[in-house]
Protein backbone atom coordinates (compact mmCIF):
# COMPACT_ATOMS: atom_id res chain seq x y z
CA UNK A 1 0.00 0.00 0.00
CA UNK A 2 2.73 2.18 0.93
CA UNK A 3 4.07 2.02 -2.80
CA UNK A 4 1.35 2.94 -4.23
CA UNK A 5 0.99 6.19 -2.20
CA UNK A 6 4.29 6.92 -2.83
CA UNK A 7 4.20 6.43 -6.75
CA UNK A 8 0.58 8.24 -6.82
CA UNK A 9 2.31 11.40 -5.18
CA UNK A 10 5.00 11.04 -7.40
CA UNK A 11 3.15 10.62 -10.71
CA UNK A 12 1.10 13.88 -9.71
CA UNK A 13 3.97 15.77 -8.41
CA UNK A 14 5.55 14.87 -11.88
CA UNK A 15 2.44 16.34 -13.65
CA UNK A 16 1.93 19.23 -11.21
CA UNK A 17 5.94 20.37 -11.95
CA UNK A 18 5.47 19.64 -15.56
CA UNK A 19 2.41 22.13 -15.85
CA UNK A 20 3.93 24.73 -13.81
CA UNK A 21 6.98 24.94 -15.85
CA UNK A 22 5.84 24.51 -19.32
CA UNK A 23 2.16 25.53 -19.18
CA UNK A 24 0.95 22.37 -21.06
CA UNK A 25 0.94 18.29 -20.51
CA UNK A 26 0.72 18.17 -24.28
CA UNK A 27 2.47 15.27 -25.50
CA UNK A 28 2.50 16.66 -29.33
CA UNK A 29 4.59 19.69 -28.30
CA UNK A 30 7.35 17.37 -26.74
CA UNK A 31 9.89 18.90 -28.43
CA UNK A 32 12.84 20.08 -25.89
CA UNK A 33 15.04 18.03 -23.63
CA UNK A 34 13.09 19.83 -20.71
CA UNK A 35 9.72 18.53 -21.88
CA UNK A 36 11.12 14.77 -22.98
CA UNK A 37 12.31 14.79 -19.38
CA UNK A 38 8.82 15.53 -18.07
CA UNK A 39 7.25 13.04 -20.18
CA UNK A 40 9.71 10.13 -19.59
CA UNK A 41 8.85 10.49 -15.46
CA UNK A 42 5.16 10.45 -15.83
CA UNK A 43 6.07 7.17 -17.95
CA UNK A 44 8.26 5.91 -15.11
CA UNK A 45 5.81 6.60 -12.65
CA UNK A 46 2.65 5.29 -14.60
CA UNK A 47 4.55 2.32 -14.55
CA UNK A 48 5.61 2.34 -11.81
CA UNK A 49 2.15 2.85 -10.09
CA UNK A 50 0.65 0.09 -12.07
CA UNK A 51 2.49 -2.18 -11.05
CA UNK A 52 2.48 -1.23 -7.04
CA UNK A 53 -1.55 -1.46 -7.39
CA UNK A 54 -1.18 -4.31 -9.29
CA UNK A 55 0.60 -6.45 -6.50
CA UNK A 56 -2.18 -4.93 -3.90
CA UNK A 57 -4.90 -6.01 -5.86
CA UNK A 58 -3.53 -9.48 -6.32
CA UNK A 59 -2.01 -9.66 -2.54
CA UNK A 60 -5.51 -8.22 -1.06
CA UNK A 61 -7.32 -10.99 -3.13
CA UNK A 62 -5.08 -13.38 -2.33
CA UNK A 63 -4.02 -14.41 -5.99
CA UNK A 64 -0.77 -13.18 -5.88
Amino acid sequence: MTATIIFTIAMLATFAAWYASEKTLSIHTIYTSKREAFYWLAILFTFALGTAAGDLIAEGLDIG
